[in-house]
């Protein structure tokens, strides 16, 4: 599936997606142009459940959105990571959709840490290395500060993000060697390994669902040591019986509970086993979660089946509703397409070319009626087109835009399966992303 254009060519393909296999039940899980998918997927007679993971705005706007908005838009049904989500849910809905407790279940292995004499005390970050959420910078202060302070700790930070590059610099810096290092992220295949061989869990989230790395962890019997959340903390956790609860504003809380884990290797065996307990008390196995979600898909199935021929959207004829008023939710991931962008552009006046001759610029051309637009022509860069005829517009090379030659700052629309080779050479000579080109 060719992702990640614009929202409306995304939408598009996702539904050429679900049309390919035939489904019965779609979930478009945390995606935005899957959410605008739903309503024409619903179209065919197939069942729509979306998925909130955790109480950030992203997830108030696609309540506000896919549930309580146009009901062209709404889903067939929803499901809550956390007993907090659902309460919200209830509460600020006025729709009353069908709704599931569906928490992401994990293995509980038959084998679960251990503290071995003479082995270090291994705490462990691991998820996504960003500062939104996870505060990544918090996390490794923390670490570098609780390794420091005892020689017997040591430190693995598993994950990548958009914050590694400083996370790594601040490891490097550190001075503490290969006590406190980086292992990159995690396959599936490789969590039990690594949780299996810690002790702790540090987790300093702003908010989350109910954090899957979080249950791995305790199924393999590592103790948690994190910052109280609205959400998903009251599902599993159970301060001083299966975890230590830290202020993470608190620069020494992290090393407090840490060391009071090592000193007190009873007290760790006790927390141990009780979270690992924890996970099949509050059914929360991959095999409970998965008998749930059948359960909940088989009661949303449309009983009169999907139609047998289901009608495509074009991205170019997708109106989406508005965004909602936020900014700070789903407005942040909506990169919406042309649209809009092409009466902008007739408005201007402001030259426009399209780089790539391909059927998919080609194509572009035709769907998106540039007769209205001040359209220049072509950029190719193979040099042997450069001067030929394609659709009657002339194709010009690279150079134009990179002199400057084509007069007033043109837009390109950038219609090329090499687009991602194209677009640093835009950048490098100050094109700005949707400003002056959008990959179509």
């Amino acid at each position: 599936m060719n992702l990640g254009r614009y929202t409306e060519k995304d939408v598009e393909a996702v539904c050429r997606g679900v049309a390919s296999v035939e489904a019965d039940v779609f979930s478009p899980n945390c995606f935005l142009p899957a959410y605008y998918a739903c309503r024409y997927v619903r179209e065919w007679g197939v069942a729509t459940i979306g998925v909130l993971h955790s109480d950030d705005p992203y997830y108030s706007d696609i309540v506000e959105m896919f549930i309580d908005g146009d009901p062209a838009w709404r889903l067939s049904g929803v499901a809550v990571v956390s007993r907090y989500l659902g309460s919200w849910l209830e509460s600020a809905s006025r729709v009353g959709l069908p709704t599931m407790y569906a928490p992401c279940g994990v293995p509980v292995p038959e084998r679960a840490a251990r503290r071995e004499p003479g082995m270090p005390f291994r705490v462990v970050y691991s998820g996504r290395l960003v500062e939104r959420q996870k505060r990544i910078s918090r996390v490794v202060a923390h670490l570098v500060r609780t390794v420091g302070a005892c020689d017997c700790v040591e430190a693995v930070i598993y994950g990548d993000g958009s914050a590694a590059a400083d996370v790594a610099e601040t490891v490097r810096s550190c001075g503490l060697g290969a006590r406190l290092r980086m292992a990159g992220g995690l396959d599936p295949d490789g969590v039990l390994d690594a949780m299996q061989s810690a002790h702790a869990m540090v987790q300093l989230s702003e908010y989350e669902g109910l954090s899957i790395s979080l249950l791995e962890a305790m199924a393999c019997g590592v103790v948690p040591i994190v910052a109280r959340t609205r959400s998903g903390f009251e599902d599993v956790l159970r301060e001083g019986e299966n975890c230590l609860v830290v202020e993470s504003d608190d620069e020494d809380s992290v090393r407090r509970a840490t060391l009071a884990l090592v000193e007190d290797p009873e007290t760790w065996s006790r927390l141990s086993r009780c979270a690992r307990a924890s996970v099949s008390d509050a059914r929360l196995t991959s095999e409970e979660c998965a008998a749930r979600w059948k359960r909940f898909l088989d009661s949303c199935a449309v009983v009169n089946g999907r139609l047998a021929t289901p009608t495509l959207p074009r991205a170019l004829d997708i109106v989406l509703p508005p965004l909602t008023a936020s900014g700070g939710g789903i407005a942040r991931v909506d990169a919406r397409g042309p649209r809009d962008l092409i009466r902008r552009l007739v408005m201007e006046a402001r030259p426009v070319f399209v780089w790539g001759t391909g059927e998919a610029g080609r194509a572009f051309v035709r769907e998106c009626s540039v007769g209205d637009l001040r359209f220049e022509g072509w950029i190719d860069s193979d040099s042997r087109k450069t001067g030929t005829f394609v659709d009657g517009a002339r194709v010009q090379g690279p150079e134009v835009l990179r002199t400057g030659k084509a007069g007033a700052r043109p837009f390109v629309f950038v219609a090329s399966m090499y687009h991602t080779q194209i677009v640093p050479h835009l950048v490098d000579w100050g094109f700005e992303a949707r400003r002056d080109f959008l990959v179509v």
